[in-house]
């Protein structure tokens, strides 16, 4: 099993013993892309009995805060355990909502961007996910974050962000965004969460095709029967038998 260790001081992934970048190994290896994957937030993760033809994971490997002009970096700093051909998306998640607030700079932009090309180049990983949860004043500034990295993105990475559910229904900013895929988040939504599920129901939940590749939920809210992939969400550290509930309830159990 390969053990990935995070560097807690600069948002660095260290492969142990010289073993080739994670990202660039498994995207070569198996024969089709698994339904699910798992996100692994910022807790230890010991993930030694996934097989990784059935599972991917995606792991937080550090948070930007916006505050003024500058950009604070905080990199993972718990262990996470993969077995050897594990398929890996690194996720960078982003916050703004502290004082003082940001200037949304294009110097902030490229500050920002340039954190998470050094995710990908330090980490070696092929797929790129951003999480931000951007108000509407925001958005032209995460439009300019995301124009920016898909230009200077290595060939071959693969670039996704989460969505909220409002934004792949009703307020479709993010069809033109440089994106491969938008995961619409349907867990945590708030007050919205009754009128979404309705819609989700009635089968006209996401008119946008760039919304139409997976489905992020959880573990412990209700689920949609939508989506070609599940990046499911855990509140607790995944277990063996939790991942094999999550498999039986995609109809993905082991022969």
């Amino acid at each position: 099993m390969r053990r990935l260790r995070w560097a807690p001081v600069a948002a660095v992934l260290l492969l142990s013993s010289g073993d080739p970048p994670a990202g660039r190994q498994t995207a070569e290896g198996g024969s089709r892309q698994p339904r699910l994957v798992i996100w692994a937030w910022e807790r230890p993760e010991r993930l030694g009995f996934l097989d990784p033809g059935r599972v991917e994971v995606a792991v937080l490997a550090a948070t930007l805060d916006l505050r003024g002009d500058a950009v604070t970096v905080r990199p993972r700093r718990q262990p996470l355990d993969v077995p050897e051909g594990t398929r890996l998306t690194a996720v960078v998640r982003i916050e703004s909502g502290r004082l003082p607030s940001p200037a949304y700079s294009a110097a902030q932009c490229s500050a920002v961007v340039g954190e998470l090309l050094d995710v990908v180049a330090r980490t070696g990983v092929r797929a790129l996910q951003v999480d931000y949860d951007a108000r509407a004043s925001e958005r032209p500034f995460y439009r300019r974050i995301l124009s920016e990295l898909r230009e200077r993105l290595p060939t071959g990475v693969r670039l996704s962000m989460t969505a909220l559910a409002s934004w792949c229904q009703d307020d479709p900013w993010v069809e033109e965004l440089p994106v491969d895929e938008a995961i619409p988040m349907l867990f945590r939504m708030g007050p919205e969460t009754a009128r979404i599920r309705a819609r989700v129901g009635r089968g006209t939940a996401f008119s946008l095709p760039v919304c139409r590749h997976g489905v992020g939920v959880s573990i412990d809210e209700p689920w949609v029967t939508l989506g070609s992939r599940y990046w499911v969400f855990s509140p607790d550290r995944w277990t063996e038998a939790g991942v094999r509930a999550v498999l039986r309830r995609l109809g993905e159990e082991e022969p």
